[in-house]
């Protein structure tokens, strides 16, 4: 069985941020009936949320997912597979294309877990 291609993802989020991706893991869980880590997260939204996340706008951005408000000690490493990463990477340049500011993975994980809590 061949083994997929695995990404390493590393950054430094607040305790807000951890907070909230702990609660779109919780919720995913409970509304899918199954167990969720934030890998899978990642892959669920990839998968069958893109179109939701590509719709947001460089506004989303700012009220979500400021830089200030999602970068801080926590450190969090996060193996996700190749095709997952490379969805996210395309809507990722579309949103820093029309926003005219370098999007983060931090900041598209936390509109991510927007998509699945509302807040």
């Amino acid at each position: 069985m061949p083994k997929t291609q695995t990404v390493t993802l590393r950054y430094r989020a607040s305790e807000a941020f951890w907070e909230i991706q702990c609660r779109a893991i919780c919720e995913l869980s409970i509304c899918e009936r199954r167990a969720y880590s934030l890998p899978s997260l990642l892959a669920h939204v990839a998968e069958k949320k893109l179109g939701e996340l590509g719709k947001l706008t460089p506004k989303d951005l700012l009220y979500f997912a400021s830089t200030d408000s999602v970068c801080g000690d926590i450190p969090i490493n996060i193996g996700v597979d190749k095709w997952v990463n490379d969805r996210l990477r395309r809507v990722r340049w579309r949103l820093s294309e029309s926003s005219g500011t370098r999007v983060t993975n931090i900041q598209l994980h936390r509109l991510a877990f927007y998509i699945i809590t509302g807040a």
